[in-house]
Parts: structure tokens; C-alpha cells; sequence
């Protein structure tokens, strides 16, 4: 059983991630009007250099697959940020992030070389 100074460490430790947690996700959300879920399939070396502090949090969920909380002024910065990423992800909200995943997408399958055709109306 621990002491009496090992509990006093293991709270302030516990205190002091709770405080680092709620510092990033004040950067990374409130300030912003939109706040989005995904869940990334992807490990987390290869996914944690794409998201700095700044950008989102990242929270396990179960093995090989984590959920990123980030927020934005627009959607279509967070579907960009997650293309680069280059993982599978699942949108979890909002339901809109999905649709501008999709109008991107459409937009990137229309272009080519020598490609006319105006992109999709969002």
C-alpha cells in the first residue's frame, strides 16, 4: 500500500494531466464555432505528428484506432487536415464533416489533366 507522500504524488500527477488535457482542448476547441469527432484507424506513430497541440486532441479507442477532437472555422479546413493525415477515419460528428469529405472528394476524382469539368456546387 502506498504512503502517505506516494498518494500525494500520484494526485498531483493525476491533477497536473487533467490540467495539461483541459489547457489543449481549449486551444484545440473552444476557440473555434465548429467542433468535430472522428475516429482515426490508423497507429498512433503515424498519426500523432500530423495532429500538434494546436490542432486537436487525441484519445486511445481500443487498439489501432484513436479519436481526434478538433476544432475549426470551417469544415472544409478539418476535411483537409484529415486528407492529409491519410488514414481511414469514421466521422462521428458533425454529420456535415462527412459531406464535405465526399464534395472533396468528388472535386479530387474530377480532376485530371485536360479535365473542363467545373467542381461540384457546395
Amino acid at each position: 500500500m502506498p504512503g502517505p507522500q506516494q498518494r500525494a504524488d500520484d494526485h498531483a500527477a493525476e491533477r497536473g494531466e487533467r490540467h495539461k488535457a483541459a489547457v489543449r482542448e481549449s486551444i484545440t476547441l473552444s476557440a473555434y464555432p465548429t467542433a468535430c469527432t472522428v475516429r482515426v484507424l490508423a497507429p498512433y506513430d503515424e498519426i500523432a505528428p500530423h495532429i500538434p497541440a494546436r490542432s486537436g486532441t487525441l484519445e486511445a479507442d481500443g487498439e489501432g484506432s484513436w479519436v481526434l477532437r478538433a476544432g475549426a472555422d470551417e469544415l472544409t479546413w478539418v476535411a483537409l487536415h484529415l486528407a492529409d493525415i491519410g488514414a481511414p477515419v469514421e466521422v462521428i460528428d458533425p454529420p456535415e464533416l462527412l459531406e464535405e469529405l465526399r464534395r472533396l472528394g468528388r472535386w479530387a476524382a474530377s480532376a485530371g489533366p485536360g479535365s473542363t469539368r467545373p467542381a461540384p456546387e457546395r
